[in-house]
């Protein structure tokens, strides 16, 4: 059933008419729940919303990283960076030990190294004893006699999985960064 009213008002100084129609029965009984079920759907997508939000904040809270200077040579060809320069999530005291990484979790790390050398050798990223990643020095600079070699790899790491730097020679000026990614 359909209800017609007519409603004249001034705007302005201007007179407007219109019309209203008014729909009554179950017309209006379906159109306000469709609204509803629009508004609940609404409801839930923002709680899913919400929910992804809160996982992915969780995910950046547990996340870890480190970067680490002042390179020296430790044992054969391994090279240790001493001091701590920034870090998050993580202990360098428990992970990372005499020139070695130990994966405090499970996941995808990026490892980068910029060494600082006196010599045009070579320079690896390993895992577990195994080459992941070579980058041999090149001049760097005015002084001949500084060599660099910046190295990176992406890798999956297991748990204690252990990473390491290794060459023949490194300078004090030398770093490295880890990150769970």
């Amino acid at each position: 059933m359909c209800y017609m009213d007519t409603q004249l008002i001034e705007v302005n100084g201007l007179h407007l008419m219109f019309s209203v129609v008014l729909l009554l029965g179950s017309v209006i009984d379906t159109k306000i729940k469709e609204l509803n079920d629009k508004l609940s759907g609404l409801e839930v997508s923002q709680n899913l919303t919400s929910m992804q939000a809160n996982a992915t904040d969780q995910a950046l809270i547990t996340k870890v990283g480190f970067t680490a200077c002042q390179g020296y040579m430790v044992s054969g060809r391994r090279i240790n960076f001493r001091t701590e320069k920034s870090s998050h999530g993580i202990s360098m005291t428990s992970s990372y030990r005499e020139g070695k990484f130990f994966a405090p979790k499970a996941g995808f790390y990026l490892v980068l190294s910029n060494i600082a050398t006196s010599s045009q050798s070579g320079f690896y990223i390993k895992k577990n004893d195994i080459n992941m990643n070579v980058a041999y020095a090149h001049f760097g600079g005015s002084d001949a006699n500084v060599y660099t070699a910046p190295l990176s790899a992406y890798m999956k790491l297991s748990v204690n999985d252990v990473v390491t730097i290794e060459g023949d020679s490194v300078d004090h000026s030398s770093c490295l960064t880890i990150i769970q990614l």
